[in-house]
């Protein structure tokens, strides 16, 4: 590119960027330096589409880079009509590649005649290049020279020569797809050469392989490597039975990548940033990265280098305990190299000379480690260090090493380092002056996790769902500045750990077989009531988990209206998603004990709020549990619930928040004691959906899920027949069919209720993160209305055709413009395919 620029190079036409969609993002990001996201998203679809540059170093991403930095400004020889990334060539109306090659040739010619004359390079596809099956290139419709160019494997290029031609072979109609020739000669084909003026071959590790050189190149199992493959990128690998395996990476509407498999179970999909993240985290996992080039083999032999992360412990933390004298237990197993002592803490370790308390952390599925406490705060469930005997027999640290932005070697605890600013790990303090009034209750401790947000009065405004009218500026290494987010900077990193965590939780052997056993279900017939049917439930089982419905009203009603059967069951708890474990749970404790509600926590119940009468809230639920002395427990957090962007792969969400609620009640049960309990949170974390096991299953409950229904319908409680579910994006393995799963919990209730009125603030409320949609109907019209990327409620008409089919008018959207569907359910599974979230109740 510097070589281009030297030689007066202005402009840089490319295909496959559309003009009508993409131009004015170009150009803003050669005026500003910044790439706007809905440009960086769609150069990577093309990227991964196209099966470019792996490592990518040479991709079109970085090629637009690239030019920007040389000041070579890029224009899109592409619009709507001539290229959709969704359309594969075969079904393009006809004339398509005469089309496309002049309308390229047109903006061309348009554009060097608005300007000085100046030197141009165009990168196009093959076939529009030069003259091919009867019609005219662009490189002939603008008198200019074409170069074609080969990707070849290393050690095979040939010095630059004029253009022999490809061979190709196509079917004999206008515009059949275009094919390389294949070793077996299809004899109904037409066989042709596109032929440039010179050939230039370039040396790449990333050219075809055949199967054959692929089996060569992986003869051991474990061993993979990225292959292009049509429109795909493949991870090839050698599995198990040492067979061979392919998996496509995908790509998401955010523009990261995700990979489900050849990690089992199938669940347990990868979301990462790019496709030397991918492979990173594949050699993490024991595999063998094959056919990469030869100066990162370094690289690849030590992964994880400097990639640990320094652990200290606080000076404070050393014990009051003079050891010498004494001789730690020498047996092996369990208490080997631990002194016992006559004291509370009864345990203790010599590490590096100096002796700490430790206690011993019980793993959820089998075995467990020792940690190294804080003297003061012996019995915080968070906060403590893990240690281990190394071969030498001394205590050590146990590393944290691991994938970038972190993770936890043992995500079924929620240990975090101490921080002497503020410590995370310390429980939050109940109210002084509570606690005189009231000697005789027990205090509640706030269960603390790896995964929450510090600095309350920061995070205020990002928590409450306010508007930031500040940001910090950093400055970079260069002098310059770049302005953080509080997202950005107390957040992000927790999100990545706890979606990392998540990932591995469930991917521990022998965690179905952990699993409790699944309680007798209730006998229910169509009178049962609700009355009837919670005494059934806490005799079989602990607790009940609802999943709320989709107005988020019967789910309240149902809470609010049966809180005193509950208590009389003796409910202790209840677990509310949706409330924010490191924000709202200590004004929540200081409410359940005074009766006096802080101004944040009722703001943010308020908003929270979908009846537009205000009689079934998150707000009247929490005032009726605690008039019935029953608590709230939080199981979101700022990492799991406020997050600016998109949503990961909705099995990948599904994950995080069934680990979260399943954390948080661990530890609250240890801190704050067990009893019987409900849990509130979204419908596929009730029971095992899509092959993940729910809170039902984790827990020993019984999941119940709650369904508005028509006034005209009548309330009944059954056994649940299930519900149809749209298929989120980059979850399910290619040969899945459909494009919906079906969620059963274990009972269902259906209670009728009116369809809502969204009114511009009850859509604030419920779009409040970019990529939430729902439906309005009005008139036997319907409308679609979404939050975008800039915070924007925004509207689209849903389109009528011939045949009752449904369609939008979204061309940025390239998975679903125009593209008809036969019912509304069907238009939102679509719309979900792309990453996006249905909110509410579909008005039909």
């Amino acid at each position: 590119m510097p070589t281009l620029a030297q030689h007066g190079v202005k402009t840089l036409y490319l295909q496959e960027l559309l003009a009508n969609v993409n131009q004015l993002e170009l150009d803003t990001f050669a005026r500003t330096g910044e790439m706007p996201a809905e440009l960086e998203n769609y150069l990577k679809k093309l990227d991964i589409k196209a099966g470019n540059d792996p490592t990518g170093q040479f991709n079109l991403l970085a090629l637009v880079k690239a030019a920007n930095t040389q000041q070579i400004r890029v224009q899109a020889l592409d619009m709507s009509t001539t290229y959709n990334i969704n359309k594969e060539a075969i079904n393009w109306e006809s004339d398509y590649q005469m089309a496309r090659s002049f309308f390229a040739s047109e903006v061309i010619r348009f554009n060097e005649a608005l300007k000085e004359p100046a030197k141009w390079v165009a990168l196009v596809n093959q076939e529009n290049m030069a003259t091919f099956r009867g019609y005219r290139g662009i490189s002939e419709q603008t008198d200019a020279l074409s170069i074609r160019i080969d990707d070849v494997a290393p050690g095979q290029a040939q010095p630059i020569n004029s253009d022999p031609g490809l061979a190709v072979e196509h079917a004999d109609y206008p515009d059949s797809p275009v094919f390389y020739v294949s070793d077996g000669m299809d004899f109904d084909s037409v066989h042709a050469l596109i032929k440039g003026d010179w050939r230039v071959q370039m040396q790449t590790p990333w050219a075809y392989r055949t199967p054959q050189q692929l089996r060569a190149l992986l003869p051991e199992p474990g061993m993979f490597t990225f292959q292009r493959y049509r429109s795909s990128v493949l991870v090839v690998y050698r599995n198990a039975n040492n067979g061979m395996a392919d998996s496509v990476i995908r790509s998401t509407p955010g523009g990261r990548l995700n990979l489900d498999t050849p990690l089992r179970p199938a669940y347990e999909s990868m979301t990462v940033d790019n496709l030397e993240e991918l492979k990173q985290a594949l050699v993490a996992k024991g595999m063998k990265p094959m056919g990469w080039p030869v100066e990162l083999a370094s690289e690849l032999d030590s992964p994880l280098s400097g990639t640990s992360q320094p652990i200290e412990i606080p000076d404070h933390w050393q014990a009051n305990e003079l050891l010498e004298g004494q001789t730690p237990v020498s047996e092996a197993g369990k208490f080997q190299g631990i002194y016992q002592l006559d004291s509370n803490p009864a345990t203790a370790i010599l590490l590096d000379d100096r002796a700490y308390y430790v206690r011993y952390e019980a793993d959820p599925n089998g075995g467990g480690t020792w940690a190294i406490i804080d003297p003061e705060n012996p019995n915080a469930f968070s906060g403590s260090l893990p240690v281990r005997l190394n071969a030498e027999g001394e205590w050590e640290l146990t590393p944290r090493a691991g994938l970038r932005g972190g993770g936890n070697r043992h995500p079924g605890g929620s240990r975090v380092p101490p921080s002497t600013s503020a410590p995370a790990s310390t429980p939050a303090p109940a109210s002084a002056s509570a606690s005189a009034q009231e000697p005789t209750q027990a205090i509640l401790r706030r269960p603390a996790t790896q995964y929450d947000a510090t600095n309350r009065f920061s995070i205020r405004l990002l928590a409450m769902g306010e508007r930031e009218t500040h940001i910090k500026l950093v400055r970079q290494p260069d002098g310059s500045f770049r302005a953080e987010s509080t997202y950005a900077r107390y957040v992000a990193a927790p999100r990545a750990t706890l979606s990392q965590d998540a990932r591995q939780f469930f991917s521990r052997s022998g965690f179905f077989a952990s699993l409790p056993p699944r309680p007798q279900l209730p006998v229910v017939t169509p009178s049962t009531t609700a009355a009837e049917l919670l005494p059934k439930i806490f005799e079989a089982a602990p607790g009940l988990v609802i999943g709320e419905s989709q107005d988020r009203i019967a789910s309240m009603r149902f809470l609010i209206e049966n809180m005193p059967i509950l208590a009389q069951q003796e409910v202790k708890t209840i677990y509310f998603h949706r409330l924010l474990n490191d924000f709202n749970q200590v004004e929540l404790d200081q409410f359940f004990k005074t009766g006096s509600m802080p101004d944040d926590l009722k703001a943010y119940l308020q908003k929270l709020k979908s009846d537009p009468s205000g009689r079934f809230t998150p707000l009247e639920v929490v005032k009726a549990a605690q008039q019935n002395g029953i608590r709230i427990q939080a199981t979101d957090c700022l990492a799991s619930y406020r997050f600016p962007g998109p949503s990961l792969p909705d099995m990948h969400e599904q994950a995080i928040k069934t680990y979260l609620t399943h954390t948080i009640m661990e530890a609250d049960k240890t801190l704050n004691g067990a009893g019987r309990w409900v849990v509130l949170t979204d419908q596929e974390n009730i029971n095992t959906f899509r092959g993940m096991s729910g809170i039902s299953e984790m827990q020993g409950g019984i999941g119940l899920r709650i369904e508005e229904v028509l006034p005209e319908e009548s309330l009944l409680i059954e056994t649940d027949r299930g519900i149809e579910v749209g298929r989120g994006f980059a979850t399910q393995p290619e040969l899945t069919d459909g494009n919906f799963d079906t969620l059963h919990a274990d009972l269902s209730l259906q209670m009728p209720l009116p369809l809502l009125e969204k009114t511009p603030e009850a859509l604030d409320r419920l779009l409040y993160r970019q990529g939430m949609f729902t439906f309005e109907k009005s008139n036997g019209n319907w409308t679609l209305i979404h939050r975008n990327r800039l915070g924007q409620v925004v509207r689209t008409m849903v389109e009528r055709t011939a045949d009752g089919s449904y369609l939008i008018n979204r061309p940025a959207w390239t998975d679903v413009n125009q593209v008809p569907y036969a019912s509304i359910d069907e238009l939102s599974w679509g719309l979900s395919r792309m990453g996006m979230n249905l909110e509410g109740r579909l008005p039909v």
